[in-house]
């Protein structure tokens, strides 16, 4: 029979230790001990929480619908729905638009979150003030990379509604890393090239893949 957590010593406790020390003292299964709350006969809310980290990676797990976290012993709607509402929360808090982009690490991050989890290969694009403020932040395109002429007049277009000075582009690979293919880089420069005659710089273009985000700047191939 499991301890609850109640039966634990304080210094084990998920809760108490991370009011005393943090939230970077508690492991994964702990962080889900504190979302899930209550166990059940013979396991605590930890055991539940780790049996589910047994299954899955935290990525399955934030893509996990709410019949699927019900499989799991332990779990039922109310639990299933908290899990759900966390890593929803930890997504939007991905897609907050910065106030400014002063650098590629800077288009990492607000683009890495876009774009990580993604199915389909899809065009997004942050344009930039003349100060480097963040006008706005916007799907281009969706399926493939292959229609340039396509993305070039879309990129273009709000552009100019937004009176952008610069953009930075950024697409993902679904299945594949980060770097950029050759066919990335030909459509970067096809269209960087249309946005220099209407006066606006292509400052970088992101790559999101599997091992994370890769910026076309610092390749020195923008």
């Amino acid at each position: 029979m499991g301890y609850t957590i109640k039966e634990l010593p304080k210094s084990e406790r998920p809760r108490e230790r991370l009011v005393e020390k943090g939230l970077d003292s508690l492991s994964e299964s702990e962080l889900l001990a504190l979302i899930i709350r209550t166990g059940l006969h013979g396991k605590n809310a930890k055991e539940v929480g780790n049996n589910l980290l047994k299954d899955m990676s935290l990525k399955k797990l934030s893509k996990a619908s709410i019949q699927e976290l019900k499989q799991y012993e332990g779990i039922g709607s109310i639990k299933a729905a908290q899990i759900a509402a966390a890593f929803e929360l930890g997504r939007r808090k991905g897609l907050e638009k910065p106030e400014k982009i002063l650098s590629s690490e800077d288009a990492k991050k607000l683009f890495e979150g876009r774009l990580i989890d993604l199915q389909q290969e899809e065009l997004h694009a942050a344009y930039i003030s003349p100060n480097n403020k963040v006008l706005s932040v916007d799907k281009i395109f969706k399926g493939s990379m292959k229609n340039v002429p396509v993305e070039k007049r879309e990129v273009i277009k709000k552009g100019l509604e937004c009176n952008a000075s610069a953009v930075v582009l950024a697409h993902n690979h679904p299945l594949g890393n980060s770097d950029p293919t050759q066919k990335d880089i030909e459509t970067t420069k096809v269209l960087q090239r249309a946005l220099n005659e209407f006066k606006i710089s292509l400052l970088d273009h992101i790559v999101v893949g599997e091992s994370g985000a890769v910026s076309m700047k610092e390749k020195e191939i923008v």
